[in-house]
């Protein structure tokens, strides 16, 4: 360590209150741009204009409950995926998707808040957003049970809507990689 170094690791309030001094737009940029927490959620369906419809007028009457949270935003967003897509993924491969060759759609909300202390209430009105997407797809007929995991929620499982345990049978058949893995993301944890 250099004596910068030093001084900072002692006297770490004297440099944070100077830095702020010197810097207050940082600040005010970050909370403006960068929320404290966030959240995402998803579910899969075949296109169905209802389904946004639903979504749309439950995000609204939910904002309208909790619009008063600090830094409360709430989007959403519609990913289509062309048959074409899937089927170039597919072709040649053993793909752990488990998708058929349809057009369909990623339904993905987001939310993101100010204090740490909103997260059950934002979470649980982004919950009832989806929930009636979801709802409103299988009562037409256009739910899939696919859940795009990079716009999962923590508590959705998306694992667990993969053929991962299928597609491991074939190219792991001595099981070696759940025995070196040791992370969330395990194929043997999916759907439990």
């Amino acid at each position: 360590m250099n004596a910068l170094e030093i001084s900072i690791a002692t006297e770490p309030k004297k440099y944070l209150s100077s830095f702020i001094k010197t810097y207050p737009l940082i600040f005010v940029l970050s909370d403006t741009f960068f929320p404290d927490s966030h959240d995402m959620r998803t579910i899969s369906s075949l296109p169905d204009l209802e389904v946004y419809k639903a979504a749309h007028e439950c995000r609204h009457q939910q904002e309208e409950l909790i619009k008063h949270k600090p830094g409360l935003k709430i989007t959403f967003a519609i990913q289509p995926i062309s048959s074409n897509a899937i089927r170039a993924t597919n072709s040649g491969i053993d793909s752990p998707l488990g998708i058929s060759e349809k057009h369909l759609q990623w339904f993905v909300l987001m939310t993101e808040w100010k204090n740490h202390k909103d997260e059950i209430t934002v979470r649980d009105a982004a919950r009832k957003i989806v929930d009636a997407a979801e709802t409103t797809a299988k009562q037409n007929g256009t739910f899939l049970n696919f859940k795009y995991s990079n716009y999962s929620s923590r508590d959705q499982d998306p694992l667990s809507t993969y053929e991962l345990r299928r597609v491991a049978g074939k190219v792991d058949t001595e099981g070696v990689f759940p025995d070196l893995q040791n992370s969330d993301w395990m194929v043997s944890r999916a759907g439990k």
